[in-house]
């Protein structure tokens, strides 16, 4: 969200945001260098500030990956030894059981 700290802001004006949330992550079968770091979409729950119950909504991000060698030049994941996001969307919806 650094990226885009106005989006942020007013997303935490909003929302209470919860404090962990839920992402994918980098496989060690797929690229030992990066194995466990965690990629979009991440997955965090909210609800709209002043409401009262459980946080029953759930803001997904999604972000472009780009993949990098150890010379910071692009490459596919199983190669690289860096990754950076670039934030694409932030939606909102209800929660769902397979969340």
């Amino acid at each position: 969200m650094k990226q885009q700290p106005i989006l942020w802001k007013a997303m935490r004006s909003k929302f209470t945001i919860a404090k962990v949330g839920s992402a994918n992550r980098i496989g060690r079968e797929v690229n030992p260098k990066l194995a466990g770091t965690r990629i979009s979409p991440y997955k965090i729950r909210v609800k709209p500030k002043g409401s009262f119950g459980p946080m029953n909504l759930v803001m997904e991000v999604m972000t472009r990956l780009e993949y990098f060698d150890d010379k910071n030049r692009p490459a596919e994941v199983e190669n690289a030894s860096s990754v950076k996001e670039i934030l694409e969307c932030v939606s909102i919806r209800e929660d769902r059981a397979d969340d």
